[in-house]
């Protein structure tokens, strides 16, 4: 974490955070923004302003250094944005009436579809995205996965094995959830997740 936060800091120094910046950074955390409520006291929370076209330069790096910290908090303190999960259709309606079992692996829209196409390849049907919000998940469950960070996703996530690892060595033991979902863009989870016809995509 220290290592990511290093790397923000003089990308700060180097360039300016626009607005643009900040709205695709949200939208590869599956944070709705456009014209959204929460979004909105949410920034208002960090800088007494509700609109990012409102924010000075200062005031902009502001809010963005909060997304990569992932304090993206609504004022119930609820989590805020989306873990999704990827599978065959040919699972579709058990998991409609069942639920997904513990322990299961949750993360980013990208890493999600890496794993849908794979369990397609392997067991047939088509590739099934599954969001739901992180205010559903119980904190106390979410866990690092290990095993995306001992092999991770490289050609996926854009770096090497051993940058994976180096930056999980920066973080503070034992490593949290956050720090997974930062690093190799996955948790796991160990409680059951219900699942609406409305969180397929």
């Amino acid at each position: 974490m220290k290592f990511l936060l290093e790397n923000w800091r003089e990308y700060l120094k180097e360039e300016k955070i626009s607005v643009k910046d900040i709205h695709d950074r949200a939208d590869k955390l599956g944070i709705p923004w456009d014209d959204d409520d929460k979004f909105m006291r949410w920034t208002k929370k960090i800088t007494d302003k509700s609109h990012l076209d409102d924010l000075t330069d200062e005031e902009l790096s502001k809010v963005y250094a909060a997304l990569e910290k992932r304090e993206f908090l609504n004022e119930e303190e609820e989590l805020y944005g989306e873990l999704y999960h990827g599978t065959s259709d040919l699972y579709k309606q058990d998991i409609l009436e069942n639920g997904i079992r513990a322990p299961s692996y949750w993360g980013t829209e990208e890493i999600a579809w890496y794993y849908a196409k794979v369990v397609a390849e392997e067991y047939g049907g088509r590739p099934l995205i599954i969001k739901i919000p992180l205010s559903k998940f119980d904190q106390s469950l979410l866990e690092p996965d290990h095993n995306s960070i001992a092999e991770p996703l490289t050609r996926t996530l854009g770096k090497s094995d051993e940058e994976v690892w180096e930056e999980w060595e920066e973080v503070p033991e034992p490593g949290t959830w956050q720090d997974s979902l930062d690093i190799v863009q996955s948790v796991e989870y160990h409680g059951p997740v219900k699942v609406l016809e409305e969180d397929l995509q």
